[in-house]
């Protein structure tokens, strides 16, 4: 933390200066260990505490931050969100520990939550049979009940924190929820070298989008998540060989997704369960962006929305895929891209859409005047 924020001439200061950085690098979000419970150190609630406890209290504060929030962002790490029982075990009990004495800053709690397919040898990367498809589809939305469930526990710990014995005592009353690390880990990452490098195909770019609107719907709860990871390993959105570089299609979903910056969601019903057509949307000043997903691989799906004002159409983007198993592949002619679809129209209050096969797509949509 010195080497990275420290303004004034210190050790660490000058030795990153002389390493090309004069200035701070302003860095406020910290992590104090990471999957403590696993390579992290193989810690229990309790050993994890303590070491927290005193990590977190050294932590210095970097006034001189200007323009920021001067207060350093200290994330504690949270459970193994892949394991039922573990995962409920090692929130309570960390609170449990937590509230024994006067409590430390916490700013964040970090759940991991992956969607594991290493369980099938006919299920990798790029090969699949149709129940891999639906596995996969389903263990992106388990994410959502870990929301709810981990945030409930959260708030449960607070409020069994006991009072401090002095008003002018700190108390902790908040803890922002954290998905540290999401994203598809299918079996061929793991004995892959490069280490866990995997391709990804429309199968990733639906769960990649399933998971954001399942982000993006819960942004009252969480404030912060993290795909795993950015380049060439498991859940990528770059991947490179040498000097050759493919944008995957988790990279078109990020980028067809950046509509929904700044804006306020609005509460959807997350699907429809018979037509396995998927939804979210937002609204910023007068435009509406909508995210329509097709899970299923056999037929297009026929979707008509009703808004509460007239609308207008502006434009349609879709990313499908005939061959279920392409991936776009460094040095090769990309098999996944965007298209600029008209498989939708708005009339008055009402939208039509085309969904194709297996497609994510984004609409956007303008309040008519």
């Amino acid at each position: 933390m010195e080497y990275c924020n420290r303004q004034e001439p210190t050790t660490l200061a000058q030795e990153r200066a002389k390493n090309g950085h004069p200035e701070p690098y302003r860095v406020r979000y910290w992590g104090v260990g990471n999957e403590v419970w696993g390579g992290g150190g193989t810690l229990t609630p309790e050993a994890y505490a303590d070491k927290y406890r005193r990590f977190s209290s050294a932590m210095p504060s970097f006034t001189h931050m200007i323009g920021e929030q001067s207060a350093m962002y200290a994330i504690a790490s949270g459970p193994d969100g892949n394991k039922p029982i573990e995962r409920v075990n090692w929130t309570k009990d960390l609170f449990n520990e937590l509230a024994r004495y006067r409590q430390p800053k916490i700013d964040g709690y970090d759940v991991h939550f992956y969607n594991w397919n290493i369980a099938h040898e006919d299920d990798t990367s790029t090969s699949y049979p149709k129940e891999g498809w639906d596995r996969l589809v389903k263990g992106c939305l388990d994410l959502e009940d870990e929301i709810f469930r981990q945030d409930r526990m959260i708030r449960n710990g607070l409020a069994a924190m006991p009072l401090p014995e002095l008003a002018t005592d700190p108390r902790l009353q908040h803890i922002d929820l954290i998905v540290g690390e999401w994203g598809n880990w299918h079996r061929d990452a793991t004995v892959a070298r490069p280490a866990l490098y995997q391709h990804a195909t429309i199968r990733d770019a639906i769960t990649t989008a399933l998971t954001l609107d399942v982000l993006q719907r819960n942004c009252d709860t969480v404030s912060m998540a993290c795909n795993a990871q950015t380049i060439n390993v498991l859940n990528a959105l770059i991947l490179t060989d040498g000097e050759k570089m493919a944008l995957t299609p988790n990279y078109y979903v990020f980028e067809m997704y950046k509509a929904h910056r700044g804006a306020m969601a609005i509460r959807l019903p997350r699907q429809d369960e018979e037509s396995k057509a998927y939804q979210f949307a937002s609204i910023k000043g007068s435009e509406i962006t909508v995210d329509l997903i097709n899970a299923r691989t056999d037929k297009e799906i026929d979707v008509d929305l009703a808004f509460d004002r007239p609308v207008e159409m502006q434009s349609m983007i879709s990313l499908a895929s005939d061959d279920l198993h392409a991936c776009n592949v460094p040095g090769e002619e990309p098999r996944l891209i965007p298209t600029h679809e008209a498989f939708a129209s708005a009339r008055g209050t009402k939208l039509a859409a085309v969904l194709k096969p297996a497609s994510v797509n984004t609409l956007r949509l303008k309040i008519a005047a």
